[in-house]
């Protein structure tokens, strides 16, 4: 049916889907249709006036035909096209965001570090992912962590931000190629949004300037072994020298009964840490609490400012 389809009409189905029907002469389409209605009527008014042997359903299918002969004639003269849209190569512009945050250090590729993989991809002019686009795009690169930054290329990411704030840096990326036909974003990230909000603004802005979004995952969806600490609760305000209890929620996947120890920093300077056990759950269970305590006063601003790591 697509092959008659072609045949009858040039193109298959799905071009005239992506296209829009428009005509090349659309100024003469008043004059087209008098003329055809004029030239049309008078068919029908020759057809009804005549007599002879024939009958009234001959001289129907007669004026049918001519009308019909008539009806593409004026469609032909009116130069009907299908309107696509398509990139012109080199003209159009194509943002290429590199996720620059610490996680991107994690070597869970067989080729080594997800950075490796980024650094395969796109850092360099002759790489593959780069190589591609540049046939079509002029490229522009920035590396996020909490924002996008503009950077010469991909090599420049440095993989060591400490937070990945992807709606943000989707928003700075589009406002920064705002002045340029912009074809759209690639993003090379391994996902892990650690923000906390949540990317629907973002989106609409997106969807709004009809800038579509191209991702390229990075690393793997899923762990056999992994561990986070999702909640610290802790008291704002204690005495200098005194001593409090600190609850700390841990999620986990693979560390049953395993322990784990506590680094408690300062403004990013190590000041105690405790080994503790039974911090950790079974996967299926929720995270329970565990406690630590005896922990010196500096803790409450390291509640306030620094993330623990957990090892």
């Amino acid at each position: 049916m697509e092959a008659l389809f072609a045949f009858l009409f040039k193109y298959r189905p799905f071009v005239f889907e992506k296209g829009h029907f428009a005509l090349g002469a659309p100024g003469a389409v008043l004059g087209f249709g008098a003329v055809g209605l004029v030239v049309a009527g008078a068919m029908v008014f020759s057809y009804s006036q005549a007599r002879g042997k024939s009958e009234w359903r001959d001289r129907v299918i007669l004026a049918a035909l001519r009308v019909g002969v008539v009806g593409v004639l004026v469609f032909c003269l009116l130069r009907p096209k299908l309107v696509l849209s398509t990139v012109v190569p080199q003209r159009t512009f194509l943002g290429v965001l590199v996720d620059d945050s610490r996680s991107m250090q994690i070597a869970d590729d067989p080729a080594g570090a997800r950075s490796t993989v980024v650094e395969r991809l796109a850092g360099s002019p002759d790489s593959t992912l780069v190589k591609a686009l540049a046939e079509k795009f002029m490229l522009r690169f920035f590396r996020f962590s909490s924002g996008a930054q503009r950077v010469g290329s991909a090599a420049d990411a440095t993989f060591g931000g400490t937070e990945t704030h992807l709606g943000r840096s989707l928003d700075e990326a589009r406002e920064e190629l705002a002045g340029v036909p912009l074809s759209g974003l690639v993003v090379l990230t391994d996902g892990a949004d650690n923000s906390g909000a949540g990317l629907t603004e973002a989106i609409l802005a997106l969807k709004a300037s009809s800038v579509p979004v191209f991702t390229v995952g990075i690393g793997k969806e899923h762990f056999a072994k992994d561990i986070e600490i999702t909640q610290v609760d802790a008291p704002r305000e204690v005495l200098k020298g005194s001593s409090l209890v600190v609850d700390l929620q841990v999620r986990q996947t693979g560390y049953r009964g395993t322990k784990v120890t506590v680094y408690v920093e300062d403004a990013g300077r190590p000041t105690d840490r405790r080994r503790r056990s039974g911090c950790t759950s079974p996967p299926a269970s929720p995270a329970p609490a565990c406690s630590a305590s005896g922990f010196p006063d500096s803790l409450a601003s390291w509640c306030r400012r620094t993330t623990s790591r957990t090892r």
